[in-house]
């Protein structure tokens, strides 16, 4: 009977000091307790689970804790070996429902030292708001390396010649070099946008120059019908192109005024596919007095 006591006596004294030092740590009131408190927790919680509880502390004989005055306690039958739950009286302390569901709630990102586990969206320091991101500029890697690609195909075209002239690699090293200059985002977006479209105006000329040049092989007495040489004729038919749409649309941004053009150009190269040698006497030869 004396060893009951002591064991009952044992248990209480433990749970009573367990639950003022986890509601200390839980209030803030232990220095520390926002970066142990995590820990605390899972240690808690798997000691007052009931197999845990079960084997350290109520697989003593007789061992019944009293029903807490703030909510339903666990108490433990050595008769039945039993766990269940016993509606509130007086006297008595021991794990309550608040107590089990400060434990078992989701950890907050506060307690986590503001890192959210759930969070899978990695965070790029230059892309970051506030003091220290202010003037910082994010560049699109993606579309930088995509337009190298090109310019670097387009330098390996036979007779390329809408690269204004440069050496191979030139032409790359100054674009990225003006990037590069850009002092705030919406310059830099602005340059990119410009140069993209600037490029991609260049790849449809050639590409509409590369057919030129195949009609005109195929057909070796059409050179003779053209009003000066046939690849200067060519590039002014391209030039006079891009001139009328700034005539005819004086007040729309450039940006559409290029987009127009890349419109334009593609037509090109489908009459120069479809009609050849028809489209480049009637239309391009034909324009400048051939």
């Amino acid at each position: 009977m004396e060893l009951r006591k002591r064991n009952l006596i044992s248990v209480l004294l433990f749970t009573l000091v367990a639950q003022i030092c986890f509601r200390l740590l839980l209030e803030g009131l232990v220095p520390g307790s926002g970066i142990i408190l995590p820990s605390l927790r899972v240690g808690l919680s798997f000691l007052i689970s009931w197999g845990a509880f079960q084997k350290y502390f109520l697989n003593m004989p007789g061992l019944a804790v009293s029903p807490s005055s703030e909510g339903r306690v666990i108490s433990y039958s050595s008769g039945s070996g039993s766990f269940s739950n016993m509606e509130s009286g007086s006297g008595g302390s021991g794990w309550t429902d608040f107590d089990i569901d400060v434990l078992t709630e989701p950890f907050s990102e506060t307690e986590m030292g503001g890192a959210s586990v759930n969070s899978s969206i990695p965070r790029v320091a230059s892309d970051e708001a506030g003091p220290s991101g202010q003037g910082s500029v994010v560049r699109n890697a993606s579309l930088e390396s995509s337009m190298r690609n090109r310019i670097l195909q387009l330098e390996r075209v036979p007779n390329q010649t809408f690269l204004l002239g440069k050496p191979r690699g030139t032409y790359v090293q100054d674009l990225l070099g003006e990037l590069r200059k850009a002092t705030s985002q919406a310059e830099y977006n602005r340059l990119l946008d410009f140069e993209n479209r600037d490029l991609l105006i260049r790849e449809q000329k050639q590409k509409s120059f590369s057919i030129f040049q195949e009609v005109l092989s195929d057909n070796a007495d059409m050179a003779k019908q053209s009003p000066y040489n046939p690849e200067e004729v060519f590039k002014d038919f391209l030039t006079a192109g891009r001139d009328k749409l700034d005539l005819e649309h004086p007040t729309l941004p450039v940006r559409d005024r290029d987009h127009l053009e890349l419109n334009w150009l593609d037509q090109v190269r489908q009459e120069l596919e479809d009609g050849g040698t028809h489209y480049l006497l009637n239309v391009i030869f034909s324009k400048f007095g051939g």
